[in-house]
């Protein structure tokens, strides 16, 4: 009786543990469904496109907005080129703006998200209008129709996005070149400077005689520091820092409110000649530039200067306006 007992008690134990189990079971089968239902037309298959149809409308698209808490900037089609409509109609590279659509157009679902507003912020996708670290992005087409309208984000683990009026937020599987400021859109390698190549250096004060700091074919004591003014400039850095300034931003020149403080000429040995004038304004140190040539090669990289930065100045860094700046004294 015992041992009948004891496999009575055994039986049950199994009959019951297999009615938890199938209880369980129902209760996770429930969840699904509710689930499915609150996602109601929401994408099942996270490898399809997040935007279809896209790649039909590109040329149709005339504007791109980018919208961030910290501010915003967006592109525009004039005719046949694209120009940043937040720097002057500055125009845009090609390049990036080719990778960014066909990585527009190349997105897929990898996997759902949070719907919650407060965790946006984790996956990069805080609404920028709030605060929030995402950025929004709103493609519209010549007739002005909304074609895109996404909160994007990038973080260390992904490329993030939920649609405008949406809660639901995916990881999505593609690249998009960097969309966080203007400055990746910009081509601003205006020239190509060797400072082995400089023949002539000079700088001025507005107002003032300019002074000779480096010129090719003068003793080697005028070139290296021989008074205790050119021991303090250091032409060969002065020289270096121009070749290798790197501009940051662009406006029209015609924003320029104040005199230049400082003035430079530069001269190379194959010819090109080089005017640069610093500026230190309210919003920024900026450059205008204007080449010349002496002959027919010099004349012909002249003129390709000349098409891209005719009535623009760029931005320079604080340090490299400082290093300019201290060239000569006040």
């Amino acid at each position: 009786m015992s041992s009948l007992h004891h496999a009575t008690v055994q039986w049950n134990l199994i009959i019951r543990l297999t009615i938890t189990a199938i209880i369980i079971w129902l209760i996770v089968i429930g969840s699904l469904i509710a689930t499915r239902t609150d996602h109601a037309g929401l994408p099942e298959r996270f490898e399809e496109q997040v935007l279809p149809g896209l790649a039909d409308k590109i040329g149709e698209i005339s504007e791109i907005c980018f919208t961030m808490a910290d501010g915003s900037y967006a592109l525009a089609r004039e005719g046949d080129i694209w120009t940043m409509v937040t720097a002057d109609s500055y125009p845009v590279s090609a390049a990036p703006l080719a990778q960014f659509l066909t990585g527009l157009v190349g997105l897929t679902y990898q996997g759902r998200q949070t719907r919650d507003p407060k965790k946006y912020g984790i996956i990069g996708l805080g609404s920028p209008q709030e605060g929030g670290n995402g950025v929004r992005l709103q493609i519209y087409t010549q007739a002005e129709a909304e074609l895109v309208n996404l909160v994007i984000g990038r973080t260390p683990s992904g490329l993030y996005l939920r649609k405008g009026g949406e809660e639901t937020s995916y990881q999505v599987n593609g690249n998009l070149p960097p969309f966080y400021n203007q400055r990746p859109w910009l081509d601003l390698d205006i020239y190509d400077l060797d400072a082995d190549m400089i023949s002539l250096l000079s700088a001025s004060r507005p107002g003032q005689v300019a002074t000779i700091l480096l010129q090719t074919g003068l003793s080697p004591a005028f070139n290296q520091e021989a008074t205790s003014f050119r021991q303090t400039v250091r032409p060969g850095r002065i020289a270096q820092s121009i070749a290798d300034l790197a501009f940051i931003d662009v406006q029209g020149s015609d924003r320029l409110t104040g005199p230049a403080r400082v003035y430079f000429q530069i001269i190379t040995e194959t010819g090109l000649s080089l005017d640069l004038a610093v500026y230190s304004e309210a919003n920024g140190d900026w450059v205008t530039i204007q080449a010349s040539g002496s002959n027919d090669q010099s004349v012909s990289q002249a003129a390709h200067i000349n098409r891209r930065a005719a009535n623009w100045a760029f931005a320079i860094s604080g340090y490299s306006f400082s290093t300019l700046n201290a060239t000569l004294p006040q």
